[in-house]
């Protein structure tokens, strides 16, 4: 692995102003951030208001022409991979009652389709005001992290576990991984969701691109990465896709590239986020799965 860029503080933390570099292997298409964290100080990384790493797009509705343009664009050439319980339930037909563990489950949300389908959700969350919101849409969460979950769940299996924008974060993404796997029951299914590395945005923007997020982003993977770790362990992969397009394009998260280039930049002339944001556009329609998406969607089954 070699340097491959550096950022000069955390965009979100900046004081004291501690960098960090990302070193890199070629070969696998994987990062990591060094100096490594104990973690003992992955904590300290998250500042009070963060809430699971988001974009708020919603808030940040088109206010141009060219902005809704450039949108509705880039939804009429997105194709993205379901995360849906019909598409769960298309890698389970057997199972009767689907019984699904999310690691890292945030606030929930994303999996209350899923109960609402009659699959019993548990989640998995180490930020307490996460828990508090997850509780109302889960059927259980509690509290630990994909590296040490809790003790009350050393017993249980489960027909599907969900690793889904949380293995970035961990400090050892292996042992995460193993402790994911000894919660599936034979035969059922991992989830796997993280930012893409191969992405054009990441390769425009580097420690510019809100998926980056170092330091609380520790690890960086793609496709390549994310599927030799299951197979090395085991695991077949059944389906590795990408999800996130549209996304990269919405004025909410071209404010957040503004937002941290102008503290890891400080002395450079402010973007031009619009321009930079065609430009994406334009290359994405001549680019691959793999370089369009932010994220990376993967799915393998437990012999």
């Amino acid at each position: 692995m070699r340097p491959r860029f550096s950022v000069r503080c955390d965009w979100r933390l900046p004081e004291p102003a501690e960098p960090w570099t990302v070193h890199w292997c070629g070969a696998c298409h994987y990062g990591a951030v060094r100096p490594s964290p104990e973690p003992e100080e992955v904590a300290g990384f998250y500042p009070e208001d963060y809430y699971t790493h988001e974009v708020d797009h919603a808030a940040n509705q088109a206010r141009s022409f060219g902005s809704r343009l450039r949108q509705h664009l880039a939804w009429r050439t997105s194709h993205e991979a379901g995360d849906t319980p019909a598409f769960l339930r298309g890698f389970l037909p057997e199972a009767t009652h689907i019984r699904v563990l999310d690691l890292g489950c945030g606030n929930g949300v994303a999996l209350a389709p899923f109960r609402a389908a009659g699959m019993e959700v548990i989640g998995v969350e180490p930020d307490d005001r996460a828990r508090a919101v997850a509780a109302a849409q889960l059927d259980a969460v509690y509290p630990g992290t994909a590296e040490a979950p809790p003790d009350s769940l050393e017993e249980a299996s489960f027909d599907c576990v969900r690793v889904c924008h949380a293995l970035e974060h961990c400090v050892d993404p292996g042992r995460a991984l193993d402790r994911a796997i000894r919660f599936l029951r034979p035969g059922g299914v991992l989830m796997l969701e993280t930012p893409n590395s191969d992405a054009l945005g990441f390769e425009q923007q580097l420690g510019a691109w809100p998926w980056t997020d170092i330091p609380r982003h520790l690890h960086f993977f793609s496709a390549r990465s994310l599927q030799r770790a299951c197979e090395q362990r085991g695991l077949t992969v059944e389906t590795c896709d990408y999800r996130g397009f549209g996304r990269q394009l919405t004025d909410g998260w071209l404010a957040a590239e503004q937002r941290i280039h102008a503290v890891l930049h400080p002395d450079a002339a402010p973007p031009r986020v619009g321009v930079r944001a065609w430009r994406l556009l334009l290359r994405s329609f001549f680019a691959s799965r793999a370089r369009k998406y932010d994220s990376v969607y993967l799915i393998a089954r437990r012999p």
